[in-house]
């Protein structure tokens, strides 16, 4: 059973690796994949590439970027919350307080908490500038969603 585990691990690192090369190479080209040129399926595609491209903090930096200069623009992602995800992660990954409180662990049986977030007195306004719902209404799904089924490692 290990080894199964083993060699699945590692083909989809390699997969991981292979769709963040690609992922660099598009965001050098177009920048960030928004409409008209693509449509929301591509954008999701993108950020999930992203988002879990942990091994290449980079490509992560780089796509926050892209994300950031899309959303001032007239064809902005189609979801403020891809942007507000993949900046905490980073600020996460980086030791550093989120900004919109996405970012979280658990910490009891049925409780989850965010990591430390920045000035928590503003974090709801600034999830709602990003169409997020109240941090209390998230935390609460997390609670539901991620802490009612049994710990792992």
């Amino acid at each position: 059973m290990q080894a199964c585990a083993a060699r699945c691990a590692s083909l989809i690192d390699l997969v991981d690796h292979a769709n963040a090369a690609a992922m660099a190479g598009l965001l050098t080209e177009t920048g960030w994949p928004t409409a008209p040129a693509f449509d929301e399926h591509a954008e999701y595609a993108a950020w999930v590439v992203v988002q879990h491209g942990d091994h290449d903090r980079a490509l992560q930096t780089t796509a926050l970027h892209s994300m950031n200069v899309a959303l001032q623009g007239d064809h902005g992602p189609r979801s403020g919350r891809h942007y507000a995800y993949l900046h905490d992660r980073l600020a996460v990954a980086e030791g550093r307080p989120q900004r919109f409180g996405t970012q979280g662990r658990r910490v009891a049986e049925n409780d989850w908490e965010p990591w430390p977030v920045e000035a928590p007195g503003e974090l709801d306004a600034r999830r709602a500038d990003l169409g997020l719902e109240p941090s209390a209404e998230y935390y609460s799904r997390c609670d539901q969603r991620l802490c009612k089924r049994p710990a792992g490692p």
